[in-house]
């Protein structure tokens, strides 16, 4: 059994605790493969920002999903960027439990 309390699920749980983080799981779940510029694009146009974000931003929340191991770089590019089969079921996890939630109470945040 896993130890709830590891380094490996806080690094889980650091990794789901922000929604940048969520909105790029998603798009590396529905596209198959991200480079920076284009989640970095994806990033803004899903949060509306007025400014721009910058690649440093976008390569902090890289490397927090990468370290729960929930994407990785692709071994054929290290440019592009990939969901973990790992990262997939968790994401997809999210989502049914999230449609249970406004299923059951009509309430819930939408991925």
């Amino acid at each position: 059994m896993t130890d709830f309390f590891s380094d490996e699920s806080v690094r889980i749980i650091e990794a789901l605790s922000n929604p940048v983080r969520l909105l790029i799981l998603d798009f590396l779940n529905d596209e198959g493969f991200g480079t920076l510029t284009s989640i970095k694009k994806m990033v803004e146009e899903k949060t509306g920002q007025q400014k721009k974000v910058s690649p440093s931003v976008i390569n902090f929340h890289l490397k927090v999903l990468m370290r729960a191991e929930m994407i990785s770089r692709a071994k054929y590019d290290s440019k592009v960027f990939k969901i973990s089969d790992f990262g997939r079921n968790v994401i997809n996890t999210m989502k049914t439990l999230l449609s249970k939630r406004r299923i059951s109470t009509g309430w819930g945040p939408s991925l």
